[in-house]
């Protein structure tokens, strides 16, 4: 069995709830995608990363 976690914290920048729960489901994918017991979490999201959809992911193994 593994476990695969994807987290982001809430941030100012996002414009909804729907942002936020965006945010999460890609680190849980790429966690996914890295293999069994990763952790992935989405740092800080700048305005730039609003306009693109752009943002660091931090992966941890």
């Amino acid at each position: 069995m593994g476990l695969s976690i994807g987290l982001a914290r809430y941030q100012s920048l996002y414009k909804d709830v729907l942002d936020w729960q965006n945010d999460a489901n890609k680190t849980l994918y790429t966690a996914k995608h890295k293999g069994l017991n990763t952790i992935n979490a989405a740092l800080t999201r700048t305005a730039t990363d609003n306009a693109d959809a752009r943002k660091v992911i931090q992966n941890y193994k």
